[in-house]
């Protein structure tokens, strides 16, 4: 069962960048947690991580209603990090943590 928290307070947000969901469909996501937005940042061209990988992922999230999950990829970008990701990173960030941090979503 997946069920981010931070104490007994949920979770703003997940940042995924490069990364994907290992052992798909061996673990559920809890009720509680399907309103978390997960957003991935990925590189076509990762040689470690393939991009493919995070779509599966997304998908699989959204199979089991993570109703804000999102997926950014970056063309020719490999396992690596480029400031139009950071900035895209930040932005997700700022939007997840809400109007106290300068964005739309619950505070933290």
């Amino acid at each position: 069962c997946v069920a981010p928290r931070r104490g007994a307070e949920p979770l703003a947000g997940i940042v995924s960048m490069s990364g994907y969901l290992p052992a798909r469909g061996r673990w559920q996501v809890a009720e509680g947690s399907r309103r978390v937005p997960v957003g991935f940042f990925h590189g076509t061209a990762d040689e470690v991580v393939k991009s493919d990988w995070a779509e599966q992922a997304l998908l699989a999230l959204q199979a089991q209603d993570v109703a804000s999950s999102s997926i950014k990829l970056y063309t020719g970008m490999g396992h690596s990090a480029v400031q139009e990701e950071i900035a895209d990173v930040a932005a997700f960030i700022r939007h997840a943590l809400g109007p106290a941090a300068g964005g739309a979503g619950a505070s933290l």
